[in-house]
């Protein structure tokens, strides 16, 4: 195909899935039109929560017989991940197939092991407590290494990654996703985020109303290092996203980009509505501000292109960490008790109902699920969550890998007694000694001198009954919230991540 065919057929918006290999069928239909009756539709659009089938956001979807594709690939369920972000099409609540798309795949250009980011095709990704790793650890990370990153993008551009690991499928390449914007017909040109895309020399594009700002659309290709600006030369652009039933309950977890005013919000590049119906199960509107996460559920008004929001959970932010045994269970109150008094609130799974027949049950290898139902006296236990001074709200759960009598505990310092050379965080004494090995001191004279209430921290060490006895401790500034303390604490399971959040 030439040059000056495919402008032309650009120009005038009626790509039909073109191709330098001689051409591709046109879908029948629009991308985008509503399901007839007994077609697939869009079920549900988030992250990969748990197993046994598949959860997206607390939600189950029974994937027994479901066609999994990754990238645009053939896969199966085994090659996918809590954190990764997945589309559930499907009928009368039975999942036919289930997609998922890296957000970024690519090659790593640059760590900032201070800031825990790192940068992938020109966009920043950020890493938290709550990023899923698989195949590596942030702290092994290099530049070069070859990446798959999923995950919201916040208010800046930048990647709040959900899941980091090495690609896998029949992944080719750099691919990035997003939402186009700032098209330019006649540059044949748009923005992904931060990114500008070239798609002057695309081979394919698999877009049979043609491309417009607002599509959503997986990019292949290649970065090109010599251009001025930031630029990916597109191989293949693929639109992916079809517009949300209006006729079910559907659900959608993001970070809130843009405050529109009114109730409206931005969320996952989608305008959400919150009404004077609408349930808050976890926070309330007053909470929600940029870069908060949200799971809300409700039915897309396709007249006004807006998602009406039924219920809604405001995500508290993560500042602490405690991973420890169990001391004590109040199944009622779904209190968890650790380090002598440390209480663990675990909030009840948002929206979530119990299928009536688990494909688990049949299938008991596959659940990789674990709840506050799993929990047991003396199990070691790892908590994520939201520390509110009085007791830690769970956001995650996961088995812990410590040793018994082995505890770890992050969040902001509260107290500091550098004559008795020991410090508070989460309520919980930890004790310091020459022993105790500092990430920005060489003695716990030099750590107290510096340290000051607020800091973020993070200790490791033996649990004695009374206070934690640190054999080490990572010590960051107090003016960001994220608490980035995984290069103390010992690696995590994260096959087990909790469906709890």
């Amino acid at each position: 195909m030439s040059r000056a065919v495919f402008r032309s057929t650009l120009m005038a918006s009626a790509l039909i899935a073109l191709s330098a290999c001689g051409g591709a069928d046109a879908p029948a239909t629009p991308s985008n039109a509503a399901p007839s009756a007994g077609k697939s539709a869009l079920l549900a659009d988030g992250q990969i929560s748990g197993f046994g089938s598949v959860f997206i956001d607390g939600q189950r979807f029974d994937t027994s017989t479901a066609k999994v594709m990754l990238n645009g690939s053939q896969g199966s369920e085994s090659d996918l991940e809590q954190g990764m972000e997945a589309r559930v099409f499907g009928r009368d609540g039975k999942a036919d197939r289930l997609e998922m798309d890296d957000r970024l795949r690519g090659e790593i250009q640059s760590i900032d092991a201070d800031a825990q980011s790192f940068t992938v095709l020109d966009t920043v990704v950020l890493v938290d407590e709550q990023t899923v790793f698989r195949g590596t650890r942030f702290a092994d990370l290099a530049v070069g290494d070859q990446v798959a990153v999923a995950g919201p993008s916040n208010a800046d551009g930048a990647i709040q990654a959900s899941f980091v690991g090495t690609p896998r499928g029949t992944a080719d390449g750099a691919q990035l996703r997003g939402r186009i914007a700032a098209l330019d017909e006649t540059r044949l040109q748009f923005r992904l985020g931060r990114v500008l895309v070239d798609y002057s020399a695309a081979e394919l594009i698999d877009s049979p109303d043609g491309l417009a700002n607002g599509d959503a659309v997986r990019v292949m290709g290649s970065r090109l290092a010599s251009a001025e600006v930031p630029t990916f030369s597109a191989r293949l652009i693929k639109e992916l996203e079809r517009d949300l039933p209006s006729d079910r309950v559907v659900r959608i977890r993001g970070l809130i980009s843009a405050i529109q005013g009114e109730g409206i919000y931005t969320v996952r590049n989608r305008s959400i509505r919150i009404t004077q119906a609408t349930e808050f199960r976890q926070g309330s509107e007053a909470d929600m501000q940029i870069d908060t996460p949200v799971v809300a559920s409700g039915r897309f008004n396709p007249e006004e292109q807006i998602f009406d929001v039924e219920q809604i959970a405001v995500l508290r932010r993560i500042n602490g960490v405690v991973e420890a045994q169990v001391e004590a269970i109040d199944r009622e109150n779904r209190l968890i008790t650790v380090l002598g008094g440390l209480q663990i609130h675990v909030p009840e799974v948002v929206g979530h109902a119990e299928p009536e027949v688990s494909n688990a049950a049949a299938r008991p290898e596959r659940d990789r699920r674990f709840r506050f139902e799993d929990v047991e006296l003396r199990l070691g236990l790892r908590v994520v969550g939201h520390w509110d001074g009085q007791q830690l709200v769970a956001r995650h759960l996961h088995r812990s890998r410590l040793r018994e009598g082995q505890a770890f505990v992050g969040g902001h310092i509260e107290r500091l007694e550098p004559d008795a050379q020991r410090l508070s965080i989460l309520g919980r004494p930890v004790a310091v000694s020459e022993d105790t090995r500092f990430s920005s001191a060489d003695s716990p004279q030099a750590f107290f001198a510096s340290a000051t209430v607020g800091d973020r921290i993070g200790a490791l060490g033996a649990w004695d009954g009374s206070q934690l006895n640190a054999r080490a401790i990572r010590h960051g500034s107090g003016g960001d919230e994220r608490p980035r303390l995984d290069r103390v604490e010992p690696a995590r399971d994260n096959a087990e991540v909790a469906q709890d959040s």
